[in-house]
């Protein structure tokens, strides 16, 4: 029996099992993802985005399963027939006539981009008639892409093929040579050295992986890795001097208490904190690992800095919580903050607001940013108290401002 046997309905067609060694079946795969291209009428309801995926994806899926388990050869015609069947329906439809009306496809691409990508980073064994077949594969499907923002990954799959373990800048550098400055621009940010790195971390090749992010400026995963390796006190300086912003500083300090060293995690969260960029989820780190810690000092501005980035009613309650006796100075300055900035989606602000109890507040929220669900919140809590506003706001009529009032 075939590993894909048809069913009547191209959903329901097997997948291919980690532990099936026989091949793929492409035809199979091919019809699977043509019948949620074509044979599907969903995707001409304008409120369902991408419905072609439901089909393609868990292929997709299955194909990345494969390469994690070591078996990148078999899993090689997967995203083959995948981008074969999409190339061609792409020659006769726009690219709104196949489900992307979200950017789902776009997203899709990129992903079976990498598929590609890391599939043949994990060969060794690619002949050199398998080297130029695909290649040249790879190089017609990379120029077909190249007008929907997906090209990059398909190019990174074709460096795959082109510079192949053997390529002399990426030996140098595995053996911790610092690379020219061309190759250091290559690689920085590149989905080809993405790919790379997965596959050394996936077979443990570890002193690699640290030369091969040092000089790619994978900073982030460098100073994971060291972590992960006993190396923290290392990890810690290396991030204190190299990471550039409050994300790569979350992934770290939240890495670190997992290795036993809380306070560690700390000195790196709090670096973070004094980085640009969003801050609002290593803040609370912060917070919480400061409260552990016995600091509240710094538990308590991280929480003031939480509610500054991303405001909510599960980080708003923790400032009055850590302030205490001081909490009408700090809740003040919170919904001064609060008033002076509101963003173009101000959930966080109106919740805020509206906890309080301060409907003016709320009403200058959406006056600033009207949008329509979050008027109708703040119509419903304004009835009793702004009633003339409210009756304006519901008629479409011009309204008063209340930026200014407090």
């Amino acid at each position: 029996m075939r590993p894909f046997a048809d069913r009547g309905h191209w959903g329901e067609i097997a997948l291919p099992k980690i532990s099936d060694t026989r091949p793929v079946d492409t035809d199979a795969i091919r019809r699977r993802v043509r019948s949620g291209i074509h044979g599907s009428d969903r995707y001409y309801d304008h409120g369902h985005t991408g419905g072609d995926l439901d089909e393609a994806r868990p292929v997709l899926d299955s194909a990345w399963s494969m390469i994690l388990a070591d078996r990148s050869r078999d899993a090689l015609p997967i995203p083959e027939a995948i981008t074969a069947e999409y190339v061609e329906a792409l020659e006769v439809l726009d690219w709104e006539e196949i489900g992307d009306y979200g950017g789902d496809l776009v997203d899709f691409f990129a992903e079976l981009g990498m598929v590609w990508t890391e599939a043949l980073v994990s060969m060794d064994d690619l002949t050199p008639l398998e080297k130029e077949d695909c290649g040249a594969k790879l190089d017609v499907w990379w120029g077909e892409l190249d007008d929907y923002d997906t090209s990059e990954y398909f190019g990174a799959a074709f460096g795959a093929i082109e510079q192949g373990r053997s390529y002399p800048p990426l030996v140098k550098v595995l053996k911790g040579i610092a690379p020219d400055d061309e190759f250091s621009d290559e690689m920085y940010e590149d989905p080809l050295t993405l790919a790379r790195l997965n596959v050394l971390e996936r077979r443990g090749r570890h002193e690699e992986y640290l030369n091969l992010s040092e000089a790619a400026g994978a900073t982030t995963g460098h100073a994971i890795m060291l972590v992960r390796l006993g190396r923290a006190k290392e990890a810690v300086e290396y991030s204190l001097v190299r990471l550039a912003d409050p994300e790569g500083a979350l992934a770290v300090a939240g890495a670190l208490p997992e290795h036993g060293d809380p306070g560690s995690a700390l000195r790196v969260g709090e670096h973070g904190l004094s980085l640009q960029g969003r801050k609002g989820l290593l803040a609370n780190l912060v917070r919480d690992l400061a409260i552990k810690e016995g600091r509240p000092g710094m538990a308590l501005q991280a929480a003031n800095t939480a509610v500054r980035a991303d405001p909510d009613l599960a980080s708003y309650p923790q400032v009055r919580k850590l302030a205490g006796e001081r909490w009408p100075e700090h809740r003040e300055k919170l919904l001064e903050f609060l008033r002076q900035n509101v963003p173009y989606d101000p959930v966080g602000h109106l919740d805020v607001f509206l906890h309080e109890g301060l409907v003016r507040g709320a009403i200058a929220v959406v006056e600033e940013s009207p949008i329509e669900a979050l008027v109708e919140r703040v119509v419903d809590a304004a009835v009793e108290s702004h009633p003339r506003w409210v009756i304006d706001t519901c008629r479409g009529q011009p309204r008063r401002s209340w930026t200014t009032v407090r």
